[in-house]
């Protein structure tokens, strides 16, 4: 089934990102959306953990479903991953500048590539990659003990950032908000949520514009926004909402914000290289025109590379086994 509502929400969380690191470099919201970045990337890893847990959990574990699992997650991910990752090395290789690209030199370029951590906003794809890799033991153990399983491990990851265990590898850190997500994609969908669309409306405002004193009483200040047991609790209730409230169909699943949530992979990897080179040009100088060039570019970026990269990469990457199946029964 697919859910119009969670592409508007993926892409709603992208221009999140990069309205709040274009916040980050200016201060020309006086911190209107402090935080905004943490809380889209919250949603990304809640609503990842949610399409996997309802795409594959009613399949059975085996060499086949696993093996199409992660020719897909390959697919969607790899492909602008690492090819930003060697561009920036090149990059920086070749001109000794580590500006507007990613900041991959000797030291650090395998880790990218074998994806145990990463720089900028880059050690997301490490830490999404890791759960995809951890996944099937997940799905086989649901399989096997049904729900509970997943009701505890949710439990156990949210325990272990809250205690502050070792945070290697990176994923340790952000499995609550994955694991969340799993568990809510086990919730029959004729469920019903009383005041869904207040409910929504409310968590939608409340979570992006991250007023100090909000942050304040969810504990973000005292203990950081990761390993706040409140957006532990937020970020997956807003995920609840916009699938059942009525509202969340009206403003995330018309075509504009279905747009934002095709390109979103591509507009998050691509807007700091197009935001740091922008500054470097200086050659808008008034705010308000700075930030309007900064989102057409990004946009109109992440748009061609969705088109005429991505795409092509991923159907290429999902046709490989299906080609040779065809050939195997053709013969």
């Amino acid at each position: 089934m697919h859910y119009k509502s969670l592409d508007g929400l993926r892409g709603l969380a992208a221009f999140m990102v990069v309205v709040g690191h274009y916040e980050n470099q200016t201060k020309s919201l006086d911190g209107l959306l402090e935080g905004s970045g943490q809380l889209a990337v919250m949603i990304f890893f809640c609503l990842s953990g949610f399409l996997m847990g309802r795409l594959y959990l009613t399949k059975e574990t085996t060499t086949r479903t696993v093996a199409a699992f992660a020719q897909r997650r390959i697919a969607r991910v790899v492909p602008l991953y690492i090819a930003l990752v060697l561009v920036s090395y090149f990059y920086i290789k070749i001109t000794g500048a580590r500006l507007p690209m990613y900041h991959i030199e000797d030291n650090n370029i395998l880790e990218h590539l074998l994806f145990w951590e990463g720089t900028s906003v880059l050690w997301t794809i490490a830490v999404e990659v890791q759960f995809y890799a951890v996944f099937p033991l997940i799905w086989f153990a649901y399989r096997r003990l049904g729900y509970a399983v997943i009701i505890w491990l949710a439990l156990a990851a949210a325990w272990v950032t809250i205690l502050n265990f070792p945070s290697y590898p990176v994923l340790i850190t952000y499995a609550p908000y994955f694991m969340t997500g799993v568990a809510i994609s086990l919730i029959p969908q004729s469920f019903k949520v009383k005041g869904a669309n207040v409910l929504f409306l409310a968590l939608l405002v409340s979570l992006f514009v991250s007023y100090p004193g909000v942050r304040e009483i969810l504990g973000v200040m005292a203990r950081g926004t990761w390993k706040s047991t409140a957006y532990m609790f937020l970020i997956p209730a807003l995920l609840v909402a916009t699938l059942h409230a009525p509202i969340a169909e009206k403003i995330l699943g018309n075509r504009v914000a279905k747009f934002a949530g095709d390109i979103s992979y591509s507009i998050y990897l691509l807007h700091m290289p197009v935001m740091y080179t922008l500054m470097s040009t200086e050659i808008v100088q008034n705010d308000a025109a700075f930030f309007a060039t900064y989102i057409a570019c990004a946009t109109t970026l992440a748009w061609l590379s969705y088109r005429f990269f991505e795409t092509p990469a991923r159907r290429w990457i999902s046709s490989i086994g299906s080609r040779e199946r065809l050939a195997a029964q053709t013969t």
